[in-house]
């Protein structure tokens, strides 16, 4: 093999190189896409469950109001 065709090989293989890395930084870029958008999902459903237990307080003191008032007449 000559210096030419391996400088030719060197340079083809270089080639499929960096088009592979381009073609796997677009996957990684897409997966983790997908992944934030899950935690985004995550996050906003874990702040709703959040606000409803420090309502939950709230929502069983009222029928017992109702009940001492109820008693008291």
């Amino acid at each position: 093999m000559t210096l030419d065709e391996r400088i030719e090989a060197l340079t083809k293989s270089l080639r499929l190189m960096a088009s592979r890395h381009a073609a796997l930084e677009k996957e990684t870029a897409a997966e983790f896409a997908a992944t934030d958008a899950k935690f985004a999902e995550t996050r906003d459903l874990f702040a709703s469950t959040r606000q409803l237990i420090n309502r939950l307080p709230h929502i069983t003191e009222a029928p017992g109001q109702r009940l001492d008032r109820l008693e008291g007449q």
